[in-house]
C-alpha cells in the first residue's frame, strides 16, 4: 500500500487525485484542500479542509496520516 498526500486546490490537482485513484497500483490518498472539493473528497481516503497556507496544520495532517510521500499540486 502506498500512501500518498497531495495538497492543492485547483484543478491539477484534481487530475493528479484521479490519475492516482484510477491507478492499477494500490494508493491510498490523503488530500489536504483549502476548501470542500466533493470531487477530491470522494477519492481521499481521508481529505483535510485545511488552508494550504498555514504550515504547522498541514505539518499536523502529514504527521497523523504518516504518508510515503507528498505532492504539492
Amino acid at each position: 500500500m502506498l500512501k500518498v498526500l497531495l495538497i492543492g486546490k485547483d484543478g491539477r490537482t484534481h487530475a493528479i487525485a484521479d490519475a492516482l485513484f484510477r491507478s492499477s497500483r494500490n494508493v491510498e490518498l490523503y488530500v489536504i484542500c483549502p476548501f470542500n472539493n466533493p470531487g477530491l473528497r470522494s477519492m481521499a481516503r481521508q481529505f483535510s479542509e485545511t488552508s494550504t497556507e498555514e504550515p504547522e496544520a498541514v505539518r499536523e495532517f502529514a504527521l497523523t496520516v504518516n504518508p510515503d510521500f507528498a505532492i504539492i499540486g
